[in-house]
């Protein structure tokens, strides 16, 4: 799930560095945010591992430039 965007979000200082990700109130903001499917299909995911290749790579980090670029015009 790390390069899931779903799985990309803020989370204040109190609760990721002091309650340790308070994962319980993180799922809650997920479903009110995505929906209870959503965050069920990233908890089938969390089981499976997925090793990228170079050209995988290569395109993620074209796709992600040119969303960092979007955002910044």
């Amino acid at each position: 799930t790390r390069f899931d965007e779903k799985n990309c979000n803020a989370q204040c200082r109190k609760c990721n560095r002091f309650e340790e990700g308070n994962a319980q109130g993180y799922r809650r903001g997920l479903i009110e945010k995505y929906g209870e499917k959503a965050v069920e299909l990233l908890e089938i995911k969390k089981f499976n591992t997925s090793h990228l290749n170079l050209p995988e790579i290569e395109i993620l980090t074209k796709y992600y430039k040119e969303k960092i670029k979007e955002l910044c015009d």
